[in-house]
């Protein structure tokens, strides 16, 4: 196994555990809003979030970089 697999797994554990402890119901309060959720589904909700908005900003970031590069070699 890669250190990188290795690392996914560990990672994916983790927010398991830290999931499933974090099973209770809260109240969610948003502007005008106010309704209750599992905890569980937030943490999970606000993770995948987290992932897709890190993606977008490498990804974006590589794009410039090759943009950048291209033009310079043209120059």
């Amino acid at each position: 196994m890669s250190p990188k697999t290795i690392s996914i797994a560990a990672g994916s554990l983790l927010v398991l555990i830290i999931s499933i402890q974090n099973y209770t119901s809260v109240s969610v309060n948003i502007l005008f809003w106010d309704f209750s959720a599992r905890l569980i589904i937030l943490l999970i909700v606000f993770l995948a979030m987290g992932f897709g908005a890190g993606y977008y900003f490498a990804k974006s970031g590589k794009d410039e970089q090759l943009i950048k590069d291209k033009t310079d070699k043209n120059e």
